[in-house]
């Protein structure tokens, strides 16, 4: 009884070994996963992002609130609109869901 023991305890070890992931997010085996991306120019790109933030209308998310297209079907009519709510519980913007149409 003792050897199957061993025996089963070798194989769902080994098992376990086969399932570990060998490489983990944001290590450079990670990233080396990745061949031949196109260079990232790091500053232009954080400050695009920082003008985008800067210049970003928050009204703009009442004026033309997030709406389900089909196919370029608008299903704003008949919709429902609600508020939406960010990570604080706080009123940021509104939806409109679609009608069952």
């Amino acid at each position: 009884m003792l050897h199957i023991r061993r025996i089963l305890q070798s194989r769902l070890s080994t098992a376990a070994i086969s399932r570990v992931r060998h490489y983990t997010l944001g290590t450079n085996a990670f990233h080396e996963s990745f061949k031949d991306l196109p260079k990232v120019n790091r500053q232009q790109l954080r400050d695009s992002a920082l003008k985008y933030l800067e210049t970003f209308d928050h009204k703009s998310w009442y004026d033309d609130p997030i709406r389900t297209v089909i196919n370029g079907v608008d299903f704003r009519k008949n919709g429902n609109e609600v508020d939406t709510f960010n990570a604080f519980n706080e009123k940021n913007g509104s939806q409109i869901m679609s009608s069952k149409d």
